[in-house]
């Protein structure tokens, strides 16, 4: 066998296609870098200023600011290229080289180094690729780099691995970053709609977090399924967080009742007043009780959902498994609490809420009121529950009718030093302390 069959033979077995070679060569080099550029205009002035950074591994070794003027040609990129073009053209020749050496070695030995050589370069690429090549995918994809998704395709980065962590993968984070073309460039090159990460998440259930209507929309078509239940038992309608987003859902098929680890449905979670509309109309269980034996009215965030709630057949007085209702759970306990709670407990007291039930400890929704109430900060927002609690309270009638405190009531009052009473009780106060 001549010289040149026997480089041609080599050439053919190491390398089957020369140009999928070439491109995991080109890979591999813009994998270690990333240039990256920031426009920011600059008011008043005809040129733009630009941060310009060079990443080597995720870290940045190159960073500098400088003025670029509107069609004007500045060679950071092109000398870039250049230096990844010239660092290939070296690979090149130390192959060819190391080629010509087995071919033209005269002892077995140099034969079989030169050989071991060159197939680990060979194989450098491929190994490294296939270590980061689901974490340069998800890079891609979160970049919005296009050409980078197809090219780490075509040489055979699937995209339906997992990340490192196996938290993220490239169709979750489009969809997280709401990317319609992402999202159908990568369903095209064959990811799996129905694909979950270690929590159980499929990228329908980051669409609807995100509210990414048309991404979720295509993923349905696509055929997601819309009951896919993650490991904490969440559906992609527990994740939903606007009535457009929970309208889609509701219109694919959609359960509604369908209850999570902690045994909660999708109406628990915080949704607008549109969107709780639309779950009761489709059939969502006000009576369904979570682990804590909590009803969807003992979460209740705003005042305007009340009404409906309660109409749709939620029970105002329902105690959980401490015996508390609805009107407990509202009194705040700090300054950073629920700042809306004094006006969601006129409107369930409105709707027929007793704020005199005693809860397993023997404590009313009053009793908190004036327990939680810091003498020294006087949080508002307890103040102003503690007043429209007091005005509707039973006991506190009875209470002034005797003109004397007495019971559970007294003995809170007391322990507090009677500044929150004074607080809520008013003029009203120093007529039962005596």
């Amino acid at each position: 066998m001549s010289k040149k069959s026997l480089f041609k033979s080599i050439l053919k077995f190491c390398l089957p296609n020369r140009y999928k070679f070439v491109v995991w060569l080109i890979l591999s080099s813009l994998m270690l870098g990333q240039y990256q550029e920031e426009f920011m205009s600059v008011k008043g002035k005809k040129h733009r200023q630009v941060l310009i950074k060079v990443e080597w591994y995720g870290k940045p070794v190159v960073y500098y600011k400088k003025e670029k003027r509107p069609g004007v040609f500045y060679p950071d990129r092109l000398l870039l290229v250049l230096g990844f073009a010239w660092a290939l053209t070296l690979c090149l020749l130390a192959i060819f080289l190391l080629m010509d050496r087995i071919v033209s070695g005269s002892g077995f030995r140099q034969r079989g180094k030169a050989l071991m050589v060159l197939v680990l370069m060979v194989l450098l690429p491929y190994f490294a690729l296939y270590i980061v090549g689901s974490n340069l995918l998800i890079r891609a994809v979160v970049k919005r780099y296009t050409w980078q998704v197809s090219l780490l395709s075509q040489v055979g980065i699937s995209p339906n691995r997992l990340s490192s962590d196996d938290i993220d993968f490239p169709l979750k984070e489009a969809a997280w970053n709401k990317d319609y073309k992402m999202v159908k460039k990568l369903v095209q090159l064959g990811a799996k709609i129905k694909l979950v990460n270690k929590f159980g998440d499929t990228a329908l259930h980051s669409a609807a977090y995100q509210n990414a209507v048309n991404v979720a929309r295509y993923l349905i078509r696509s055929g997601a399924n819309v009951n896919a239940i993650g490991k904490d038992g969440n559906t992609p309608l527990h994740r939903a967080r606007s009535a457009v987003m929970v309208k889609l859902l509701l219109n694919n098929g959609a359960h509604t009742n369908l209850r999570n680890y902690n045994k909660r449905t999708a109406v628990f979670t915080d949704k607008q007043a549109a969107s709780i509309t639309l779950l009761i109309a489709r059939g969502a269980n006000m009576k369904l009780a979570d682990k804590q034996g909590n009803t969807v009215l003992h979460y209740v965030q705003k005042p305007e959902d009340v009404a409906p709630l309660i109409k749709a057949g939620a029970d105002v007085n329902f105690r959980n498994k401490l015996g508390q209702t609805p009107l407990h759970m509202l009194v705040p306990t700090d300054k950073s609490s629920l700042l809306m709670a004094p006006m969601i407990a006129e409107k369930l007291i409105q709707h027929g809420a007793k704020p005199d039930i005693p809860d397993k400890f023997g404590m009313s929704p009053l009793h908190y009121a004036i327990r939680f109430c810091n003498p020294r900060s006087r949080s508002k927002a307890t103040i102003e529950t503690g007043k429209i609690l007091f005005k509707a309270s039973a006991e506190v009638r009875l209470q002034l009718k005797n003109r004397k405190l007495f019971g559970q009531l007294a003995l809170i009052v007391k322990e507090n030093k009677a500044s929150c009473w004074k607080a809520i009780a008013g003029n009203k106060a120093t007529l039962l302390i005596k």
